[in-house]
């Protein structure tokens, strides 16, 4: 077919959509990669402007349009231009603007909820722990009782100790002078006799204590209106007990409204009578059930919602992949009859040349066949080589100059000022390549993220998915990057501050913070704390505008208020300050409220102390790193290249979305230390004969290797370049079901 003819059909498509956007049909737009999936959500927003905007003008209503990450959802802000009848969000921003009206009512007793499970679990844990000999005297409700009182008397002692990392016959000694140390009985021969498991035990009913507390003030009629509930979007963790809460929880917050409260359906569907869903495969199943419900409360009325996206580009863990049709079949009717969507397949593909479309129509292998939108695009060139390695030894250093070497064989096939990019699988070569493995290294030797987590809590460009330690590390560089950045608004440092600081004061503590030119993080959180605590020396003289100014920087920065450290100060009782409090979290969020080591062993005081103080090293190391390092890092982070250098390297899902002209591929067998094999088990499994089937766990670490080979391959616009760096023999057969070609690569050590 010709041009003109694939543009007619592809028409005829989008005319599909908008016969369903005509009649409230609820669809799903199943299209592949580079079918210009942006663009067809972006033209249906744009037909519904056009013709239905007097209906959304009169009813004061919006077209809702839900993105997966911010990036996305400025892309289609750009695209669109600026209109009032569009809200482009994430589905956290949306949903939060919605639930926090119900702070005081329905929120609370969702909250509340939830607060009861988490207690019951902590209540498990204590009882499972006093099963333990040297804590069997606190079995009794008396006995836990004088210990929780005794907590409530030591806690802020306990707390100091620990951050200064007492040694473990001091931290006893110091622990020992209460008075109810003898009313508890066998204190000191049993229960502080281990340290660690004391200070386990201590954290762990700390932890039963606040949450009580919280669950008391929710339920005390009187307090009942001063409390104020929050999402916290700056955090990848929840805080019950402080009232904040995190992504995952407001998704569950937000699904459980919508099932018991009408109210909360109804008003979702009066006020936004057509909602889009970007990338519906990264959706979490919480969402698709809420819309689902939506839909179906809705039928009758003038409300769809309109899923785009593609099943095989699913490459998250948390995400309904294929899985949005089986959810839907799974919704039961209530008397409301079965809910359903139009399915609208897209086949062609606008963006890369027919040699790759061929490829990556062979690696999908479903209904979902691509064509080229333009026939004459055939001018793609794709190499498969693997690495012939005899006569040497593979390591990481000698690994990274094969890849340099094979990425310059292939600049040298391309033009002048043409660039690639290159995709790595291992996280240590995009580590070293992009200029930070010294962070990787660090992280790694820390050993608080999985090793098979690393790719997404420390290279994730989602922020929501980072680790929270990793992401408080992650603002630290982003607040001093504000904060030396002449071009940076005091609007852009201090956020909104409702005319509650002067322009002035606002200007002072700019100053303040940019006064100073710190190696590393060590010394940026210093610095900070200086200036604090600077404030603070004096309370009579510090101007409530710069308490203000202070509570608002530290907000919009790290999500947390800190103008108790000026209320500390004033009644002259122990002032924590910045750099305890930020080392503080940074330590919690990597290792956990309650310290675990190995379970299956009690640790003696000496083994523990070694323990603790080797982790509050790994923290030192890793917030010494060069700043400049750290700021390579979020760059990466965010997206940020060097418009000049001619390679730019990317983990397989940082290019999620992505599109370049040429692109290479590093590839081997296994995918980090706990995914052996992954890549030689996905191309073994091309041999599979139809009636042959894996068990659904095995099928499940397949299809999201599958997925994950597509999204890297169709990331390439004309030239696509792959190096196996792993033996080939044993697949090689099924290497040549995908490529044509294969040919050996030789390093010239």
């Amino acid at each position: 077919m010709s041009l003109k003819e694939n543009l007619s059909e592809e028409q005829q498509l989008q005319q599909r959509i908008f016969t369903a956007i005509d009649n409230f049909d609820s669809f799903i737009i199943q299209a592949g990669a580079g079918a210009g999936k942006t663009y067809t959500l972006i033209e249906s927003i744009k037909y519904i402007l056009h013709y239905k905007i007097d209906e959304l003008d009169k009813h004061n209503q919006k077209i809702m349009c839900i993105t997966y990450t911010n990036v996305a959802a400025n892309e289609i802000r750009q695209r669109l231009g600026e209109t009032q009848y569009v809200q482009v969000s994430t589905i956290h921003e949306m949903l939060w603007q919605q639930i926090k009206m119900y702070r005081r009512s329905e929120l609370t007793v969702l909250h509340l909820k939830k607060l009861k499970q988490e207690l019951e679990n902590i209540e498990s844990e204590i009882k499972t722990q006093t099963d333990c000999v040297n804590l069997s005297t606190l079995k009794t409700k008396e006995n836990l009782e004088l210990f929780s009182t005794f907590i409530e008397e030591k806690k802020e002692e306990f707390f100091t100790l620990d951050r200064n990392k007492i040694k473990a016959d001091k931290f006893r000694n110091q622990m020992m002078q209460s008075d109810l140390v003898e009313r508890i009985p066998e204190f000191e021969e049993k229960i502080i006799k281990s340290v660690d498991t004391f200070k386990k035990f201590f954290k762990l009913v700390s932890r039963q204590i606040s949450f009580k507390k919280a669950i008391d003030k929710l339920e005390s009629k009187n307090n009942d209106k001063k409390i104020q509930i929050d999402y916290d979007s700056l955090s990848n963790s929840d805080r019950l007990p402080a009232m904040k809460f995190s992504h995952d929880t407001l998704l569950e917050y937000s699904l459980a409204l919508a099932e018991k409260y009408k109210l909360f359906q109804k008003k979702l569907i009066d006020q936004y009578p057509y909602i889009f869903i970007d990338e519906y495969q990264d959706t979490h199943e919480s969402v698709i059930k809420l819309m689902a419900g939506l839909q179906q409360y809705s039928k009758g009325q003038r409300w769809l919602v309109g899923y785009f996206g593609d099943s095989q580009q699913n490459i998250y863990d948390s995400g309904i992949g294929n899985q949005i049709l089986n959810i839907y079949q799974n919704i039961p009717d209530n008397g409301l009859g079965q809910v359903k969507l139009q399915e609208i397949v897209k086949p062609f593909n606008r963006r890369s040349e027919q040699q790759i479309i061929e490829l990556i129509n062979k690696i999908r292998n479903d209904k979902l066949h691509q064509k080229s939108l333009d026939p004459d695009k055939t001018n793609g060139e794709v190499n498969f080589y693997y690495l012939d390695t005899e006569g040497y030894s593979r390591d990481t250093s000698t690994d990274n100059l094969i890849i340099k070497q094979f990425i310059e064989k292939f600049a040298q096939c391309l033009g002048d000022n043409e660039k690639i990019d290159c995709l790595l699988l291992l996280n240590r070569y995009v580590a070293s390549m992009s200029g930070f493995e010294q962070i990787y290294s660090a992280i790694q030797k820390a050993n608080f993220i999985l090793w098979d987590e690393i790719n997404t809590k420390l290279f994730a460009r989602e922020l929501d998915k980072l680790h929270p330690a990793v992401l408080r590390l992650y603002q630290l560089v982003t607040a001093y990057n504000n904060c030396i950045n002449p071009h940076k608004t005091l609007y852009d440092l201090f956020g909104d501050t409702q005319s509650e600081v002067t322009f002035a004061v606002a200007l002072k503590l700019a100053q303040l913070f940019r006064c100073k030119h710190p190696n590393n993080l060590h010394e940026f959180i210093q610095h900070i704390d200086n200036v604090l605590n600077d404030l603070c020396v004096d309370q009579n003289n510090v101007v409530l505008s710069e308490q203000e100014a202070v509570r608002f920087w530290l907000k919009k920065n790290f999500g947390f208020n800190f103008q108790n450290l000026f209320n500390r100060n004033k009644n002259k009782t122990q002032n924590i300050g910045f750099k305890d409090y930020m080392y503080g979290l940074v330590y919690e969020e990597m290792y956990g409220k309650i310290e675990k080591f190995n379970p299956d062993v009690e640790l003696t005081d000496e083994q523990a102390d070694e323990e603790i103080n080797r982790r509050h090293q790994d923290i030192e190391e890793i917030l010494n790193i060069d700043l400049n390092i750290w700021q390579q890092w979020v760059a990466f982070i965010n997206n940020e290249h060097n418009k000049e250098q001619t390679v730019t390297y990317h983990t397989y899902h940082g290019t999620k979305g992505e599109e370049y002209d040429n692109v290479a591929i590093i590839m081997e067998h296994n995918f980090g230390k706990n995914n052996k094999n992954k890549f030689k088990n996905y191309f073994a499994s091309l041999s599979l004969e139809p009636e042959q089937t894996y068990k659904e766990e095995e099928t499940r670490k397949l299809e999201n290797s599958r997925n994950l080979f597509y999204t890297a391959c169709s990331r390439a616009r004309k030239k696509l370049w792959i190096l196996y760096l792993d033996d080939i023999k044993d697949i090689e057969d099924n290497l040549k079901k995908l490529f044509t070609s294969i040919k050996p690569f030789k390093y010239q050590g």
